[in-house]
């Protein structure tokens, strides 16, 4: 599965492991891009993350919500502790439908996970 928004500043892109945040345009979206490719990414990963938008992987992600503004709002689990990030830029009905998609996605994997430990 694979679910694309598109927002003033960013391309979103969900799939079944990940919720991508891209820069749409100028220096620092051609700077992401080639640091998205180094073997180092995964490494600066948490450092790269307070100067571009960063990529979310499902199962660090603890729950996600949206505001009638448009606003998506992402709490995750970090090595720090759980943080809250705002995505902005959706329209109300694209911020509602990603929530939602996400909130399923993380639904299917904890059905998933008990699952196999029952098994």
């Amino acid at each position: 599965m694979k679910v694309v928004f598109e927002s003033r500043d960013y391309i979103i892109t969900l799939t079944d492991t990940k919720l991508e945040i891209d820069l749409k345009r100028g220096a620092r979206a051609y700077v992401e891009n080639i640091l998205e490719g180094s073997r180092f990414y995964k490494t600066l990963r948490w450092v790269l993350s307070y100067i571009f938008p960063r990529d979310f992987y499902l199962d660090e992600i603890l729950d996600i919500s949206w505001t009638p503004e448009g606003d998506v709002i992402i709490r995750e689990k970090t090595p720090f502790g759980v943080k809250d990030t705002k995505i902005t830029g959706l329209t109300p009905s694209q911020a509602e439908l990603l929530a939602k998609t996400v909130k399923s996605l993380l639904e299917k994997s904890k059905v998933k996970l008990v699952a196999g430990k029952e098994a």
